[in-house]
């Protein structure tokens, strides 16, 4: 649109009146979402900033006209840009800048010091404890002030449609950009938590270790130049017998922590019942530890004890370093099932290319190892990349290393069988 009235000036400024190289002390800052419509007047101010601005890459407003759409909605000057219309700033340059703040609304999230008046009322509340009782009895007393009119954040949904709140706060976190994150904490919805991530270590686990065991084994008859009836014999014993042990291995040991954890837990809440105030002056003896002073320290635990379950799950966690199962977690047996069939699906592509081939004559050289090769390569490399969508890496580089894994155990695999067949000879290999 055409800024009329007070049209927008591109300047380039080196020094900001509100420049913390001029102030004594860092003041505290709030952010802020300001609605601005230029449909019917001109944006009335000046912009500096971008990364191609001499006095820096954070953006801010200057020169704020009487009259202008900047003042009507309560921009200031030295007020900080950090989006416009859910798109952050950082690392554009200053004429792209320019061109996002021409759309005739503008949805902005602003940075500015917060008014002295607000800071104050945001204080640290004033509490007393009863020793005699160990636990919190505090009162505050806060003057409500409403120092400015600025609206609440207005989540952008068409910025990240489709995303959920996690997956926006990560995408945030990943590009440095504390508007998106503001956004995702404030106007998404707290989705539920699901745990089917608790499943990602179990089968992640399973499958690398049902490919890698199953192609090791091939790899090894085929170095012994045995036949691919032998190959399919040994590749599926390895494979069910693997499956199973390692899916009763899960089960065990999930069973076996879980219930560690629980006797643990059980005793902690018997002390607890019996001896609150021992378990108590534990806890504040750990909190001084971490750097806080003794008070802050009995505060905080007086008020946790009020809760006993999070007072003794938080004890475990930081007096003997145990996270106590949550509820809804996958059980051990869950776990086992997800363990036997990653095993069983990811360790049957190695045999497929025996499977498929076993029964054709080849003239020449036989390609069935080399296309159970190439088959168990791309596995490895797809559960890399699968791999990846959970830990945030690089897919190619997750996907690298799976391979490389896999690869370097077919190779030893591979030799071994060679070396065995040269000192035990070639016997009977036929099946």
């Amino acid at each position: 649109p055409a800024l009329h009235s007070s049209p927008l000036r591109s300047v380039r400024r080196h020094s900001l009146s509100h420049s913390s190289a001029t102030m004594s002390a860092k003041p505290e800052m709030e952010m802020l979402h300001v609605t601005v419509d230029t449909r019917t007047v001109g944006l009335g101010c000046s912009i500096t900033g971008g990364v191609d601005a001499d006095e820096g890459e954070d953006v801010y407003v200057q020169n704020v006209q009487n009259g202008g759409s900047a003042a009507i909605s309560g921009l200031q000057d030295g007020d900080r840009i950090i989006s416009c219309n859910g798109a952050s700033f950082a690392g554009l340059l200053h004429e792209n800048i320019v061109e996002y703040l021409r759309a005739p609304e503008l949805q902005l999230i602003i940075e500015r010091p917060k008014p002295v008046a607000a800071a104050a009322a945001a204080a640290p509340e004033t509490v007393t404890v009863d020793p005699s009782a160990g636990l919190l009895a505090a009162e505050t007393e806060t003057d409500a002030a409403n120092t400015n009119d600025a609206q609440p954040l207005v989540y952008d949904a068409d910025a990240t449609l489709g995303m959920t709140r996690a997956e926006v706060a990560r995408r945030a976190f990943l590009r440095d950009d504390p508007a998106m994150s503001m956004q995702a904490h404030t106007q998404m919805a707290q989705e539920k938590h699901l745990h089917s991530g608790n499943y990602v270590k179990t089968a992640v686990f399973g499958a690398m270790d049902g490919i890698i065991t199953t192609f090791a084994a091939v790899a090894s008859v085929q170095g012994a130049s045995l036949a691919t009836g032998i190959v399919l014999i040994v590749g599926f014993a390895n494979l069910i017998a693997d499956g199973i042990s390692m899916a009763f291995g899960e089960f065990m040991s999930e069973h076996s922590e879980n219930a560690w954890i629980m006797k643990e837990r059980s005793r902690e809440a018997w002390e607890f019942e019996n001896f609150p105030q021992g378990e108590l002056k534990e806890m504040v003896e750990l909190y001084t530890a971490k750097g806080f002073s003794e008070e802050d320290a009995r505060i905080i635990m007086s008020v946790m004890a009020k809760q006993k379950d999070f007072f003794i799950d938080h004890m475990m966690v930081e007096e003997l370093g145990i996270i106590p199962p949550e509820e809804g977690e996958p059980s051990p047996l869950r776990k086992a099932f997800v363990m036997f069939f990653s095993f069983l699906i990811f360790g049957l592509i190695p045999l497929l290319a025996f499977l498929i081939f076993h029964s054709i004559s080849f003239s020449g050289t036989d390609p069935t190892f080399i296309i159970a090769c190439a088959l168990t390569g791309l596995a490895l490399f797809a559960l890399g990349v699968m791999k990846s969508r959970f830990t945030h890496e690089s897919w190619f580089r997750s996907g690298f290393y799976v391979l490389i894994n896999g690869s370097a155990a077919a190779i030893v695999a591979y030799l071994v069988g060679l070396f065995l067949k040269t000192i035990v000879g070639d016997g009977d290999s036929s099946c």
